[in-house]
């Protein structure tokens, strides 16, 4: 399945960002609870894909360290 994706230079914990369409697409079903995604594979199987806990939560820690700072907005 192709899909189309926009390359961001941004601080973020995720590798990629799938909308609903792709995920329907793909048979996906997400867990952000669990942190899994599980999705059929082509023999008919189940593939599950998760993460790193230690490693995903360290890359969140440090995009909140980089993202502090004092912004005010006047209308």
């Amino acid at each position: 399945m192709n899909v189309r994706y926009i390359v961001v230079n941004a601080s973020s914990s995720y590798n990629l960002l799938l909308r609903r369409p792709s995920l329907n697409k793909l048979g996906a079903v997400v867990s952000t609870r669990h942190m899994k995604m599980k999705l059929p594979s082509l023999d008919g199987g189940v593939i599950i894909i998760k993460p790193d806990q230690k490693k995903a939560r360290k890359c969140y820690e440090s995009s909140l360290k980089s993202k502090r700072g004092t912004y005010s907005i006047t209308v």
